[in-house]
């Protein structure tokens, strides 16, 4: 994350917004920062975490939207995760 967001920074010379948007099934696990240090040099960043996931209980209000990040989303907690809209 850091390393793309530094790029980005100097590619553009503007501020930059890294999100990271996290596809695994585990409900707790949701790092939100990268941190090193090394003999009194620290480099870091912290950036905001998305789990598709937590999508699972909004999937029938997913189906009525159009923005191809809800049916991105539903792809993919539908295939990972075998949850299925019942109607």
């Amino acid at each position: 994350m850091y390393t793309y967001n530094y790029r980005a920074v100097e590619i553009h010379d503007q501020f930059v917004v890294s999100m990271a948007i996290l596809g695994d099934t585990s409900p707790t696990w949701r790092p939100n920062q990268y941190f090193q240090s090394l003999l009194g040099c620290e480099t870091s960043i912290k950036f905001p975490t998305v789990k598709l996931i937590d999508y699972e209980p909004r999937l029938q209000e997913l189906e009525s939207n159009n923005n191809p990040f809800a049916i991105i989303t539903i792809a993919h907690l539908i295939l990972d995760f075998g949850f299925w809209i019942l109607d």
